[in-house]
């Protein structure tokens, strides 16, 4: 595949799309999935991403996290 930022990159994915009967499309990178994003339904409109935004998975830990110690709060607070 050439790069994302590739003037042929468009023509490249829809070929590989067509030839293997894409359905989904996993991308770990911010700015493909964004780019993948932005213009998937136009170039395969069957087609959809398979995972959610990057930067979400990433932080989808520490935010778990964050909600857990700040109900730990709330609790410590409630019993003062």
């Amino acid at each position: 595949m050439p790069y994302v930022t590739d003037l042929i990159f468009d023509e490249a994915l829809q070929q590989l799309i067509t030839k293997f009967n894409i359905g989904k499309i996993y991308t770990p990178n911010l700015i493909v999935w964004n780019y993948l994003e932005q213009n998937l339904s136009r170039l395969a409109k069957r087609v959809v991403l398979a995972n959610i935004p990057p930067v979400d998975e990433v932080l989808s830990v520490y935010r778990a996290a964050l909600k857990k110690v700040k109900s730990f709060a709330d609790a410590l607070l409630f019993f003062r």
